[in-house]
């Protein structure tokens, strides 16, 4: 394995693994009102991603993030591909926020009917 393939995969878990260890420390919910922290990451991460492909890698032919080619399956989406990648990102951001939302909806729902 390279040194890419161990920073992706490492990078990749610590991505998954801290929110969910902030969820079950109980120091962070996942509500519609916080969305706004997770667009900041994202803006930061682009600006991250965009100074590596850039500048520190520039002569690698790197792509984090998907940022200068498409990653996308027979190339969908064409040029516009990035807009493809917002839409996937709009919609998992629902749900991923909208499952929790839902459920302590209908916990209080529950709740209040009895």
């Amino acid at each position: 394995m390279t040194f890419s393939t161990l920073e992706g995969i490492t990078a990749h878990t610590i991505l998954v693994l801290v929110p969910l260890i902030e969820i079950a420390l109980g120091n962070f919910k996942l509500e519609y009102k916080n969305i706004w922290k997770v667009l900041i990451g994202i803006i930061i991460l682009i600006g991250w991603a965009s100074l590596a492909n850039d500048v520190f890698f520039k002569n690698y032919d790197t792509n984090y993030m998907y940022l200068k080619k498409n990653g996308l399956p027979n190339n969908l989406g064409g040029k516009y591909y990035f807009l493809i990648y917002i839409l996937i990102f709009l919609v998992m951001l629902n749900l991923i926020y909208g499952i929790p939302t839902l459920y302590r909806y209908l916990l209080n729902k529950k709740k209040n009917k009895v």
